[in-house]
């Protein structure tokens, strides 16, 4: 006796395993946060936020730990008032600059270096840097990166500069 399924329930049987299989393969999509929703620093600094200022990109320029320390990075004020933003190594070496009101500070080539001494890690590791501004502050792990990129090659900064 041969068994043979039923003219009606092949095609049931056949839709069955058909979404089974594809509930498999697109299952962990399912369970799986998306990429795209996962907010990151795209860039070779990091970010963070003090009071009003938002920090972007903030990273170090350096030759070496005991060497001094270049900040980098964009700082945005959302206030109508300027502010004053102190930035402190993990040495206590400091430096200071003014972010105008609703305006922003670009610390790059073309504005005064914004020195730590010293860097306090070597290049390729990770110093703490504290943002403080008036009743806040902020402490973040910041890249310490040296001339190897061409694009900060003319960032690190030397004794005494």
């Amino acid at each position: 006796m041969r068994f043979t399924a039923n003219s009606r329930t092949r095609p049931a049987a056949l839709a069955t395993i058909a979404a089974v299989a594809t509930l498999s393969v697109t299952g962990c999509g399912y369970v799986t946060k998306q990429a795209t929703t996962i907010e990151y620093a795209a860039s070779d600094g990091v970010n963070g936020k003090v009071g009003p200022l938002q920090l972007r990109n903030m990273l170090i320029v350096a030759a070496g730990a005991d060497q001094p320390g270049r900040i980098t990075g964009a700082v945005y004020n959302n206030s109508d008032q300027k502010v004053q933003l102190t930035m402190e190594g993990p040495d206590g070496g400091t430096t200071e600059l003014t972010v105008p009101a609703n305006g922003s500070y670009f610390i790059d080539n073309d504005a005064p270096p914004e020195i730590i001494e010293p860097a306090g890690a070597k290049p390729g590791a990770m110093s703490l840097v504290t943002f403080e501004i008036s009743g806040a502050s902020e402490d973040l792990t910041l890249p310490v990166l040296d001339d190897t990129f061409p694009r900060y090659a003319t960032m690190v900064p030397t004794e005494g500069s």
